[in-house]
């Protein structure tokens, strides 16, 4: 019987050597290790910031940054995105230094932007590539002459429909025992993987949550897991036998659809508050009366935001 409580590093160059005139690449890399802001909450940032607007009467706005990072997924990420362009910009211009890249950076991203648009890149990759290079040059109106298209609903396809079978390389039936804790509980691949014995606990209504210390933008949330035996029985057998600091999961391979199951979740879980309501209407404009409303916000944090339309948008619909 299982006895519970109540109540990435950054990449490098090899070896680097000091120099006055460091090449452009080492540049980049020590502008991005000088934004890293690793344990700087995130989301105490957005909270400060918009009591500040409301006090003062100032709009209030989604888009909060105080041009750090804040994960080692999204240094990863904008490091990607960052090297990219300046290798671009290297190879098409001449530049071999950071500065002078600096004195045309709106021309050049804009072009490079346009560049990739022509590509035929989707709207989520173009605006999360101008997103890292406004944070890499600390200019929130970079490339603002450049229109990207509209991220639309109908436009997100990874991760949706069966979300383990069909994968190359994958065999679900290895990882039984994973994907059923991932369902049951919501959780973040990278949060999955850090969630320890100590963390399920059974809140004062006798449910089963998961505590999350450190998600997303720095939020710690409960997690509910759902209701129903069998999602029990998966979370409960990852830490019977097991000592409070062990790992609930050592390892998830990289092809399993973490994010998938945590979509299943949301579903699940609305549909459990709302008294097995059907989901939103895949189509058309979304009503008042399309959804419960109270249901999504206890999915929305369950899941660890604080925006009903992300919920709405890419988990419900």
């Amino acid at each position: 019987m299982v006895a519970l409580a109540t109540g990435a590093p950054s990449a490098r160059e090899g070896d680097r050597t000091l120099s006055k005139h460091p090449s452009l690449i080492h540049a980049a890399i020590q502008r991005l290790d000088a934004k890293m802001a690793i344990g700087e909450s995130r989301h105490a940032l957005k909270q400060g910031r918009r009591a500040l607007g409301e006090a003062t009467g100032a709009p209030t706005l989604w888009s909060i940054t105080d041009g750090r990072i804040h994960s080692h997924q999204t240094r990863a990420d904008y490091q990607a995105t960052a090297l990219r362009f300046l290798n671009w910009a290297r190879q098409r211009e001449g530049l071999r230094t950071l500065d002078r890249v600096d004195t045309r950076a709106d021309e050049l991203a804009s072009a490079y932007l346009r560049e990739r648009l022509a590509d035929g890149k989707s709207p989520y990759t173009l605006q999360a590539e101008r997103a890292a290079l406004r944070l890499f040059f600390d200019r929130r109106d970079l490339a603002a002459s450049v229109t990207l298209p509209r991220r639309t609903r109908e436009g997100i396809t990874q991760n949706r429909g069966d979300a383990l079978y069909g994968v190359a390389g994958f065999a679900p039936a290895h990882w039984t025992a994973e994907t059923d804790f991932l369902v049951a509980t919501g959780l973040r691949r990278s949060e999955a993987l850090r969630v320890r014995v100590r963390d399920v606990f059974r809140g004062h209504e006798g449910k089963l949550h998961v505590q999350v210390y450190n998600g997303k933008g720095g939020k710690a949330r409960q997690a509910p897991v759902l209701a129903g035996q069998d999602h029990e029985r998966a979370v409960l057998a990852r830490i019977e036998g097991r000592l409070g600091d062990a790992r609930l999961i050592d390892h998830l391979p990289t092809r399993l659809r973490a994010h998938a199951l945590r979509r299943a979740y949301a579903q699940a879980l609305y549909q459990q508050v709302s008294g097995e309501r059907a989901l939103p209407p895949t189509t058309g404009v979304l009503r008042p009366g399309d959804y419960d409303a109270n249901a999504v916000r206890v999915v929305s944090r369950a899941l660890g935001h604080n925006r009903l339309d992300v919920v709405l948008r890419h988990y419900l619909r």
